[in-house]
């Protein structure tokens, strides 16, 4: 099985991450699920691990980012093995981009999965943001949900580091207030939320 995922960075890596909890048990997570980056991984490399059958597990989860790096004869490379993908492999290429004339895409287009992430909408943002609160058991009211995603630049990268602070200084019984979230949040100032969000899925920690 071959997904080509493109689109917004922080509904990728949700969709990465679902794929994860759907695919794999959770004692299978640390040893069958496989990411490679392939700025820094040849792609012959990464099909090593395509075709190994993985350990102590019954399938495999690989996510190949970046495959927009690829050059025409690595992306054929690529295409040539996924063509004959193990049963026991899932693949996902993952990247923010494709171009439509490219040999990459069109066979993804026939013979892979295509799924576009389109960019996160406000009202797709707040409701993800209350099921993560929820899930932190951090108990906020609507507005004071809004005031975070606004306070965090409405970047959800960031929206994750601030629940995990919270969560840190938080109790069943504790009551959040807008002193603690002003206090635990630290304020960002964004020109282009879209390019830091693009810059952290990246991991491009300069650049963000």
């Amino acid at each position: 099985s071959v997904t080509l995922l493109l689109g917004d960075p922080f509904l990728r890596t949700q969709y990465v991450r679902a794929q994860v909890e759907h695919l794999l048990a959770p004692e299978e997570q640390s040893t069958a699920w496989h990411k490679f980056d392939l700025h820094d991984v040849s792609v012959k490399d990464a099909l090593t691990q395509v075709l190994t059958v993985p350990f102590l597990a019954t399938k495999q989860l690989i996510v190949l980012q970046h495959v927009e790096s690829c050059s025409d004869s690595e992306a054929r490379t690529l295409t040539s093995a996924l063509g004959k993908c193990p049963a026991f492999s899932y693949v996902i290429l993952d990247s923010d981009t494709l171009p439509k004339r490219s040999h990459l895409y069109a066979w993804c287009r026939q013979y892979a999965q295509v799924k576009e992430c389109a960019q996160l909408g406000e009202e797709q943002a707040f409701r993800w943001l209350k099921g993560e609160l929820e899930h932190a058991r951090i108990d906020v009211t609507m507005a004071q949900a809004q005031y975070i995603w606004q306070r965090c630049g409405e970047n959800p990268f960031i929206v994750q580091q601030a629940i995990e602070k919270l969560s840190l200084h938080c109790t069943a019984q504790t009551t959040v207030s807008q002193e603690m979230i002003d206090q635990l949040v630290e304020e960002v100032y964004v020109t282009d939320r879209f390019a830091i969000s693009n810059a952290l899925g990246r991991k491009d920690a300069y650049q963000a």
